[in-house]
């Protein structure tokens, strides 16, 4: 039986200590979502005083309230009548898969016919362990319930996504590579950062994300993932951030929050096909890490390529290991 989970925060055990950012913002509540598989038997996983679980971010939180939208409810062992053995958090194009493999899940992915999707498979490393920390902090630590009430919870077996994805979605889905980095808020140079900025020509302006610049990347296809997965500039002034370049007043370069966590961003970098090549998305990252920095927050780099897990390099991130994602592509009825 495949339940939404209220609050999201119900399924944090299952995701281990995984350290994927976008899975931080799902059970936070910040934006994104999570579907539970559950016994046919089970009722609903929620606790009864929580207000929601969002799909997209949530207009009321400012930056100084985001991660504590479930504070109001926490799951006990009342409120979880039947341990759930897998789960599937979405956020954007992004789907992360923990806890048994599920074909209810994936059959359920389907359901609203999203053309491209990459899928995660929960890594061996970080799957459920009772010593294990919280995905995130800032959320309801409900590990301990559940081991208490459902000791049986099933960790599964090496490959088993991979064989189940490959199953149920054939040549549609097809095997990826993605390239982690350490999430050191220490391993910057301000000094190296700055001295990128000063790179950038002088025919060319940086500017921090305002209103108009917000409604500009909608406009093109390959800005629209700047802003794209915060609804409207309202939400974006309280949870995102980004930085553009632009020259002769054409948007032509931006960095800015793919997605919002409790305790930072995750980036999403674009440049104009015919503007690249030119350093300009160096010194975008390097105008949001520095302002993410100033805020106290940790801008997160996920690298989808070689190429661009070499930018991260330069702008001082340390790489932390390749690993294996699938692109899933639906072609049209």
């Amino acid at each position: 039986m495949i339940q939404k989970a209220i609050p999201a925060s119900i399924a944090a055990p299952l995701f281990g200590n995984w350290p994927e950012t976008m899975v931080c913002s799902c059970l936070s509540g910040v934006m994104g979502e999570v579907y539970l598989d559950l016994p046919e038997d089970a009722g609903a996983p929620h606790s009864a005083d929580t207000p929601h679980s969002a799909d997209t971010p949530d207009s009321a939180d400012t930056p100084d309230s985001v991660g504590t939208p479930d504070s109001t409810g926490t799951p006990d062992s009342a409120s979880i009548s039947s341990a759930p053995v897998s789960a599937m958090a979405i956020l954007g194009d992004f789907v992360f898969l923990a806890g048994k493999p599920s074909p209810g899940l994936l059959n359920h992915l389907m359901e609203d016919r999203r053309p491209y999707r990459i899928l995660v498979p929960q890594p061996e490393s970080q799957v459920l362990q009772a010593e294990s920390q919280v995905p995130c902090p800032g959320i309801h630590d409900t590990r301990s319930i559940i081991h208490e009430t459902h000791p049986e919870i099933h960790v599964p077996q090496k490959d088993s996504w991979q064989t189940l994805i490959a199953r149920v979605f054939g040549q549609a889905a097809h095997p990826i590579t993605r390239y982690a980095t350490k999430k050191d808020p220490e391993a910057f140079s301000i000094h190296q950062l700055q001295e990128i900025l000063k790179r950038l020509p002088a025919s060319l302006s940086l500017h921090p994300m305002d209103e108009a610049l917000y409604h500009r990347c909608l406009e093109e296809s390959w800005s629209r993932d700047l802003v794209s997965l915060f609804p409207d500039w309202e939400t974006y002034r309280k949870l995102g951030l980004g930085m553009v370049i632009l020259e002769k007043g054409e948007l032509v370069s931006g960095a800015s929050s793919y997605s919002r966590y409790p305790e930072g961003i995750e980036i999403e970098i674009d440049t104009r096909e015919d503007c690249r090549r030119r350093g300009l998305a160096s010194v975008c990252g390097a105008a949001l890490i520095l302002e993410c920095l100033k805020r106290g927050l940790y801008p997160s780099w996920d690298a989808h390529t070689l190429q661009s897990l070499s930018l991260a390099k330069k702008l001082g991130y340390e790489p932390d290991g390749p690993y294996l994602a699938y692109e899933l592509v639906i072609p049209d009825k």
